[in-house]
C-alpha cells in the first residue's frame, strides 16, 4: 500500500509541476465552441413560464412535475448580532446532485476530465465544469431528455478510487440547505471521450482559475476538496507548498478551539426560519418579470427563456436568482514560523443546514457597508498592489444565477497589521482548514471557491 501511495503522490506532483503549463489551446478550443454551438438566452416575464406556476397569490414558483427547485418566500428570525428578522425568496432544491470530476494518469501525469459547459445564467456562456454535473432531477431524466455522459462511472465505483467523496453546501444565503456530493474517481479504464470534454493537468486548471470566469463554480468547490496534504511526501520539503500543509505542535488544540467556538454559537444563539407566501415578505414588490427588494438591492427573481444546442434539453424556460450588487469574498493571510495562516470567520448564513460554517474573512456586498463599519473590508479595499496575492472575478452557479459575478481576493497582512481579531475569526493553516472540508456542512462555498484558487506552485512570502 505505501508504493501505491508514493505512486500517486508521484503522479500528482507531476501533475501539479508539470512543465507543459500552456493554455491557449484550451481557450481556444472554449472560444471555437463559442462560435459553433447555438445559444439564446433571454429574460421573459413570468406569464411566459412553461410547465412552471406561478400562482395568483404569489405562494411559490415551482415545477409542475414538483421536482427540480422551487422559490418560496421565508421569514428568518435571529438573535445573533443583535437580533434581526427580514423576509426573501430563497431556492429550495432538497436533492443531493452529483458534481463528479474523472481522473487518469496520462504519461505519469494525474489528469483531470472537464466539460466545456453552457448554463444559461455564465457570464461568457461556456466555462469548465466537472465531468459530470448534474440534479437527481437531471439524470434520472425528470426533463425526458438525456443522461449526462459518464453518469455510469459515478453510480456504482470502487471507493478504493475515490480520491474524493465528500457532501458539500452551496450558497446559504440563496438556497436552503442545498447540498451536492463533491466526487472525484481515478480510473484505469478506457475513457470514450467527447468533443465536449478536455483531460488537464492539476498545473493548467490552477492557471485556468488565475482567470476571469472560465472556470465554474461547481469545478472550483471539488478541487478545493482534494486532499493535497495526502500527496506529499517528505522529499517535497523544498516546495513551496509545503508551507502550506506543514503540522504544527498545536493543529488539535486549534480545531478543538473552533469546533467549541461552533457548538457554543449553536446552542446560546436562537434561529427560526419559516416559510411563508411570498406575496406576504415585506419590502419586497412583484412585477410582471421581477420580484425584487423595494430598496433594489442584494438580488431579485427572474423569468428566463433557454435555448442551448449541445444539452441533454436544448430548450426550456427557469425562473433565476438574479443579484443586483457585485460581492467580494476575501482571505487575509499571514506568514508565522514559516507557515501561511488564513484568517477565517465563522459565519452564520440562513440557509445552510446548521447554522454556521467556516467563511473567508470577508464575504458581502461592499456597497452595505460605511466606511469603517466593517474594518476587514476596509483593510481589503485598502491593500497595496503587492499584498495582492490572487484577484480574479468568477462567475456562480450559472443554472440557478443569472450572470453573478464576485471578486475573489487573497490578500497578505502587512508587517504593521494590528488589527483585533473578534471571537468569531480564528487564524488557521490550509492544513487545518482542509481538516474541516473532510466533513460535510463546515467550510463554506465561498472559503472552497478562494482555496480552489491558490497556486501552490508560488511562493506567496519571499
Amino acid at each position: 500500500m505505501e508504493g501505491y501511495l508514493t505512486a500517486r503522490s508521484r503522479d500528482f506532483l507531476n501533475s501539479l509541476y508539470a512543465p507543459d503549463v500552456d493554455i491557449s489551446g484550451v481557450l481556444g478550443w472554449i472560444a471555437n465552441m463559442k462560435r459553433t454551438v447555438k445559444v439564446d438566452i433571454q429574460k421573459i416575464p413570468f406569464s411566459k413560464l412553461e410547465k412552471w406556476t406561478y400562482n395568483v397569490g404569489l405562494d411559490s414558483i415551482r415545477h409542475e412535475s414538483n421536482r427540480f427547485f422551487s422559490i418560496e418566500g421565508y421569514k428568518i428570525c435571529t438573535d445573533y448580532t443583535g437580533g434581526k428578522t427580514w423576509c426573501q425568496p430563497m431556492i429550495n432544491q432538497p436533492e443531493i446532485g452529483i458534481l463528479g470530476i474523472l481522473a487518469k494518469v496520462i504519461n505519469g501525469k494525474m489528469h483531470f476530465l472537464l466539460q466545456a459547459k453552457i448554463e444559461p445564467g455564465n457570464i461568457n456562456f461556456i466555462q469548465l465544469s466537472p465531468t459530470i454535473q448534474a440534479t437527481k432531477s437531471n439524470y434520472t431524466k425528470v426533463h425526458k431528455g438525456l443522461a449526462p455522459r459518464y453518469l455510469e462511472q459515478f453510480i456504482d465505483y470502487d471507493y478504493h478510487n475515490c480520491i474524493v467523496s465528500q457532501i458539500q453546501s452551496e450558497q446559504g444565503s440563496r438556497f436552503l440547505r442545498k447540498r451536492n456530493m463533491n466526487i472525484i474517481l481515478l480510473t484505469n479504464e478506457r475513457i470514450i471521450e467527447n468533443e465536449n470534454y478536455i483531460w488537464l493537468t492539476f498545473s493548467q486548471i490552477l492557471n485556468l482559475m488565475k482567470l476571469d470566469n472560465i472556470v465554474n463554480m461547481d469545478t472550483r468547490t471539488v478541487f478545493a476538496c482534494f486532499p493535497i496534504e495526502n500527496y506529499l511526501e517528505d522529499t517535497d520539503s523544498g516546495l513551496g507548498i509545503t508551507r502550506f500543509f506543514k503540522k504544527t505542535k498545536n493543529d488539535n488544540e486549534v480545531i478543538e478551539l473552533v469546533l467549541k467556538k461552533i457548538s457554543k454559537y449553536k446552542s446560546i444563539y436562537n434561529f427560526r426560519i419559516d416559510k411563508t407566501p411570498m406575496h406576504t415578505m415585506d419590502e419586497w414588490e412583484f412585477t410582471e418579470d421581477e420580484i425584487r427588494r423595494i430598496d433594489r438591492k442584494h438580488f431579485k427573481v427572474i423569468a428566463s427563456s433557454v435555448e442551448i444546442q449541445n444539452r441533454e434539453v436544448t430548450h426550456w424556460t427557469q425562473p433565476m436568482i438574479e443579484s443586483t450588487q457585485y460581492g467580494l469574498f476575501a482571505f487575509i493571510i499571514k506568514e508565522e514560523n514559516d507557515l501561511i495562516y488564513f484568517l477565517v470567520h465563522i459565519k452564520y448564513e440562513a440557509g445552510i443546514f446548521d447554522n454556521f460554517e467556516l467563511a473567508p474573512t470577508v464575504q458581502c456586498s461592499p456597497d452595505n457597508y460605511q466606511k469603517g463599519e466593517n474594518v476587514f473590508l476596509d483593510y481589503v479595499l485598502n491593500a497595496k498592489e503587492e499584498q495582492i496575492v490572487q484577484s480574479s472575478v468568477q462567475s456562480e452557479e450559472g443554472g440557478r444565477f443569472f450572470r453573478e459575478e464576485n471578486k475573489y481576493l487573497i490578500v497578505k497582512a502587512s508587517d504593521d497589521f494590528d488589527i483585533p481579531i473578534p471571537e468569531a475569526y480564528q487564524w488557521l493553516t490550509l492544513r487545518q482548514i482542509k481538516y474541516f472540508i473532510r466533513f460535510n456542512n463546515m467550510v463554506n462555498i465561498q472559503a472552497r471557491s478562494l482555496i480552489s484558487m491558490i497556486d501552490y506552485r508560488q511562493q506567496l512570502y519571499e
